[in-house]
Protein backbone atom coordinates (compact mmCIF):
# COMPACT_ATOMS: atom_id res chain seq x y z
CA UNK A 1 0.00 0.00 0.00
CA UNK A 2 1.45 3.36 -1.03
CA UNK A 3 0.13 6.09 1.24
CA UNK A 4 1.81 8.93 -0.65
CA UNK A 5 2.78 10.69 2.59
CA UNK A 6 5.50 10.29 5.19
CA UNK A 7 4.82 9.52 8.86
CA UNK A 8 5.62 13.12 9.82
CA UNK A 9 2.74 14.43 7.66
CA UNK A 10 0.17 16.23 9.85
CA UNK A 11 -2.66 13.95 8.64
CA UNK A 12 -0.68 10.70 8.45
CA UNK A 13 -2.88 8.85 10.95
CA UNK A 14 -6.10 9.96 9.22
CA UNK A 15 -4.74 8.92 5.81
CA UNK A 16 -3.71 5.50 7.15
CA UNK A 17 -7.18 4.86 8.61
CA UNK A 18 -8.83 6.02 5.35
CA UNK A 19 -6.63 3.75 3.21
CA UNK A 20 -7.23 0.78 5.50
CA UNK A 21 -10.95 1.50 5.07
CA UNK A 22 -10.40 0.87 1.36
CA UNK A 23 -8.45 -2.30 2.12
CA UNK A 24 -11.45 -3.53 4.13
CA UNK A 25 -13.88 -2.73 1.32
CA UNK A 26 -15.14 0.78 2.05
CA UNK A 27 -15.73 3.15 -0.87
CA UNK A 28 -15.33 6.92 -1.08
CA UNK A 29 -18.28 8.53 0.66
CA UNK A 30 -18.24 11.61 -1.59
CA UNK A 31 -19.17 9.18 -4.40
CA UNK A 32 -22.18 7.85 -2.49
CA UNK A 33 -25.34 7.79 -4.65
CA UNK A 34 -27.14 9.92 -2.01
CA UNK A 35 -24.35 12.52 -1.62
CA UNK A 36 -25.85 15.12 -3.99
CA UNK A 37 -22.83 17.39 -3.65
CA UNK A 38 -23.44 20.70 -5.46
CA UNK A 39 -20.06 20.67 -7.22
CA UNK A 40 -18.90 23.72 -9.17
CA UNK A 41 -17.40 21.47 -11.85
CA UNK A 42 -15.36 24.08 -13.75
CA UNK A 43 -13.67 25.12 -10.49
CA UNK A 44 -13.09 21.48 -9.51
CA UNK A 45 -11.48 20.65 -12.87
CA UNK A 46 -9.24 23.73 -12.66
CA UNK A 47 -8.25 23.01 -9.04
CA UNK A 48 -7.20 19.42 -9.70
CA UNK A 49 -5.54 20.21 -13.03
CA UNK A 50 -3.38 22.93 -11.43
CA UNK A 51 -2.29 21.08 -8.28
CA UNK A 52 1.47 21.01 -7.85
CA UNK A 53 1.45 17.47 -6.45
CA UNK A 54 -0.44 14.82 -8.40
CA UNK A 55 -2.47 16.90 -10.88
CA UNK A 56 -5.51 15.11 -12.33
CA UNK A 57 -7.01 15.09 -15.82
CA UNK A 58 -10.69 15.81 -16.41
CA UNK A 59 -11.31 12.06 -16.81
CA UNK A 60 -9.57 11.29 -13.52
CA UNK A 61 -11.66 13.94 -11.73
CA UNK A 62 -14.83 12.49 -13.25
CA UNK A 63 -13.88 8.97 -12.12
CA UNK A 64 -12.53 9.89 -8.65
CA UNK A 65 -14.94 12.62 -7.58
CA UNK A 66 -18.13 12.77 -9.63
CA UNK A 67 -18.86 9.13 -10.53
CA UNK A 68 -21.25 7.42 -8.12
CA UNK A 69 -20.48 3.94 -6.81
CA UNK A 70 -24.14 2.97 -7.19
CA UNK A 71 -23.69 -0.62 -8.32
CA UNK A 72 -25.43 -3.87 -7.54
CA UNK A 73 -22.26 -5.18 -5.89
CA UNK A 74 -21.71 -2.28 -3.46
CA UNK A 75 -22.61 -2.60 0.21
CA UNK A 76 -23.12 0.73 1.93
CA UNK A 77 -25.12 2.54 4.59
CA UNK A 78 -26.94 5.86 4.19
CA UNK A 79 -24.77 8.81 3.15
CA UNK A 80 -22.45 9.99 5.93
CA UNK A 81 -20.77 13.42 5.78
CA UNK A 82 -18.74 12.41 8.86
CA UNK A 83 -17.26 9.26 7.33
CA UNK A 84 -13.49 8.77 7.42
CA UNK A 85 -13.99 7.75 3.77
CA UNK A 86 -15.31 11.19 2.77
CA UNK A 87 -12.70 13.40 1.16
CA UNK A 88 -12.71 16.95 2.49
CA UNK A 89 -14.58 19.33 0.18
CA UNK A 90 -13.83 23.03 0.18
CA UNK A 91 -16.69 25.50 -0.02
CA UNK A 92 -14.70 27.05 -2.92
CA UNK A 93 -15.40 23.95 -5.03
CA UNK A 94 -19.16 23.86 -4.52
CA UNK A 95 -22.15 26.01 -5.38
CA UNK A 96 -23.76 27.70 -2.41
CA UNK A 97 -22.59 27.13 1.13
CA UNK A 98 -21.59 23.44 1.10
CA UNK A 99 -18.42 21.91 2.47
CA UNK A 100 -17.07 18.93 4.37
CA UNK A 101 -14.02 19.37 6.61
CA UNK A 102 -11.43 16.63 6.95
CA UNK A 103 -12.88 13.79 9.01
CA UNK A 104 -10.26 12.50 11.39
CA UNK A 105 -12.29 9.79 13.19
CA UNK A 106 -14.16 6.66 12.23
CA UNK A 107 -17.87 7.57 12.29
CA UNK A 108 -20.76 5.53 13.69
CA UNK A 109 -21.87 4.73 10.14
CA UNK A 110 -18.32 3.63 9.24
CA UNK A 111 -18.60 1.11 12.08
CA UNK A 112 -22.06 0.02 10.86
CA UNK A 113 -20.62 -0.56 7.39
CA UNK A 114 -17.83 -2.75 8.79
CA UNK A 115 -20.45 -4.81 10.63
CA UNK A 116 -22.28 -5.29 7.29
CA UNK A 117 -19.09 -6.25 5.51
CA UNK A 118 -17.79 -8.48 8.32
CA UNK A 119 -20.73 -9.99 10.23
CA UNK A 120 -20.10 -12.30 13.16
Amino acid sequence: MNLGVKPEHADFETIVVHEFGHALGALHEHQHPQANIPWDKPKVYAFYRNREMNPLTREQVDRNLFASFDTLDALYTNYDRRSIMHHPISNDLTIGNWEVPINRKISKKDKQLMKLLYPK
